[in-house]
């Protein structure tokens, strides 16, 4: 799996999304804007005057998520539910968490969804 890289504020507490009419905050690494190489997100940073940091994550995967939790409060898949998303079952391919839902989620609707973690 590739490196993921993100922007984020001086004391590495907000992280760069896209809202609807442009750049914001979140305080959520997941909802931050990925980047495969570190040279775009460079680009990026050097337009914007908040932006401080770029961070690597360290781990990268594909979870399970149960389509009728929350968004901002998803229930993960790890052989049984959990909001621990520490305890999820993480595949480094999507198309092996797609394949593991297809087979063993019948009747549960799901969404297939990119974490990282540092």
């Amino acid at each position: 799996m590739s490196e993921i890289f993100i922007i984020s504020n001086a004391n590495e507490t907000l992280f760069r999304t896209w809202e609807d009419f442009g750049f914001g905050w979140t305080s959520d690494r997941n909802k931050a804007l990925w980047f495969a190489r570190r040279s775009d997100a460079e680009r990026i940073r050097a337009e914007d005057e908040d932006a401080w940091k770029i961070l690597r994550y360290d781990e990268a995967g594909w979870l399970i998520e149960r389509a009728d939790s929350e968004p901002s409060a998803p229930k993960y898949w790890c052989v049984g539910w959990t909001s621990n998303h520490a305890q999820a079952i993480r595949f480094a391919r999507k198309e092996d968490a797609e394949m593991v839902a297809q087979r063993m989620m019948k009747g549960v609707a799901v969404r297939i969804c990119e974490h990282g973690w540092s």
